[in-house]
């Protein structure tokens, strides 16, 4: 889907086409992420009327999609392993159901692919459902924690590091089942955590991979269940064993999902000073400051339809076009503008606007994706222009800003720039 994806997703199919082609559907249409998808086809070439597999596919689903075609029927276990296998080059890797469907949701692979840049020792990370067992359930009885470290993640759509992955030798293909269960035990054996983010929910139809590839009636059966139990202990033991079918709650207090936990913004507010006019521009559904004033074209409670601004509803005060200001030249003491200069086709005009309706020594608070961090282009559609933190102080200077203060935050993938007008 993208010249350089950072995220694999691999979807195992057999006998189950109508759900798959929903799952591509909404999986393309609803996120804008450097992803690239790659299909397992454990079921037959052709369907009955004849029809390639991969041809149907991409005429039902509306774009190509990379189709891996198994001889026989690896089963899911052995169809994740080899899409990893076969074209898994990217740093993250994502296990997927077929029977899955995206939401409209801002930003879903973003956020749920958020951990791994924040720190290093995340090995995993799952978001919630309606139908999963343990604490990744929306149903799930303490429900008092969105982001949370866990001690087991399912595979519906877990998505993992790469090298992490192939270090651990991938799914155990000889278990008789359990296999996110036993990828669960390794990746918490090599030091590594288990991150679930409930805001990240997928619509998840359950029990319709299994119950097509093994007898009738044993799939999630009592009889499979103890099996299951039974080789896990045996290959780690009862006190790991139990510590992960539980599912097991671990607060995580410096919650990423809680707007009260802003770096960017707390950076952002310190430089601030108690200034009495302010303007937050493009502040779609979250001022920075309470008592700004926000800018934004949708009208306060209207969803975008965007990039990171899809079904949000806008905090606007104000409703202007951010390069056409209705306020008062050198009325303002302090400008923000977080996320918004790599949206503009034109960065200049846009810079000698807010300049315009700063006072002589006001202050612009800028932020922009760090390009050294990420690829900042393919994250979001809507992106035109992508910025390192040396590129972002050269453009603030030949627009006649000077440079107070700056961080180049790579964790949080974001530059975040305080600038004065001269």
């Amino acid at each position: 889907m993208n010249d350089h994806p950072v995220l694999t997703i691999a979807i195992p199919t057999f006998g189950n086409f109508s759900q798959l082609a929903h799952c591509l559907h909404t999986l393309y249409r609803y996120n804008e992420f450097p992803y690239k998808v790659v299909v397992v086809n454990n079921g037959s070439r052709r369907d009955a009327d004849g029809n390639v597999f991969w041809k149907r596919l991409e005429e039902v689903v509306g774009r190509p999609t990379k189709v891996i075609q198994a001889e026989i029927n690896l089963g899911w276990a052995g169809g994740i392993n080899r899409a990893f296998e076969r074209d898994c080059d990217t740093e993250l890797f994502c296990m997927c159901n077929d029977d899955v469907a995206f939401i409209p949701q801002a930003g879903f692979l973003n956020v749920l692919c958020d951990p791994f840049q924040r720190e290093k020792n995340v090995g995993a990370v799952g978001g919630s459902s309606n139908f999963v067992m343990g604490s990744q359930s929306i149903f799930h009885p303490n429900s008092n924690y969105t982001y949370f470290e866990t001690t087991l993640l399912i595979g519906f759509c877990m998505v993992v590091r790469s090298k992490l992955f192939a270090e651990i030798g991938g799914l155990d293909e000889g278990l008789p089942g359990g296999d996110d269960l036993d990828l669960s035990i390794m990746i918490r054996k090599a030091g590594y955590r288990l991150i679930v983010n409930k805001a990240c929910f997928l619509y998840h139809h359950g029990s319709q991979t299994g119950p097509r590839t093994v007898k009738p009636g044993y799939w999630n059966s009592g009889e499979q269940v103890d099996v299951t139990n039974n080789a896990l202990i045996r290959k780690h033991g009862v006190k790991r064993w139990y510590e992960t079918v539980t599912s097991q709650i671990i607060p995580i207090f410096a919650d990423p999902t809680d707007k009260s936990e802003d770096s960017e913004g707390d950076w952002i507010r310190a430089h601030i000073n108690g200034d009495l006019n302010v303007l937050d521009i493009g502040c779609g559904g979250n001022k920075t400051l309470a008592s700004a004033v926000g800018v934004d074209l949708r009208p306060r409670g209207q969803h975008g339809d965007a990039g990171g601004s899809k079904w949000v509803q806008s905090a606007a005060d104000l409703i202007a076009d951010i390069r056409h200001l209705p306020v008062e030249s050198g009325s303002q003491d302090t400008v923000i503008a977080r996320h918004i200069l790599e949206h503009m086709i034109d960065p200049i005009e846009a810079l000698a606007e807010w300049k315009r309706v700063l006072r002589t020594g006001g202050k612009l608070l800028i932020a922009v994706p760090n390009q050294e961090a990420y690829h900042t282009m393919q994250v979001d559609s809507t992106h035109v222009h992508a910025y390192t933190h040396d590129s972002l102080v050269r453009l603030l200077v030949t627009a006649n800003f000077r440079i107070e203060d700056s961080l180049a935050n790579k964790q949080a993938m974001s530059i975040c720039v305080s600038a004065s007008r001269q």
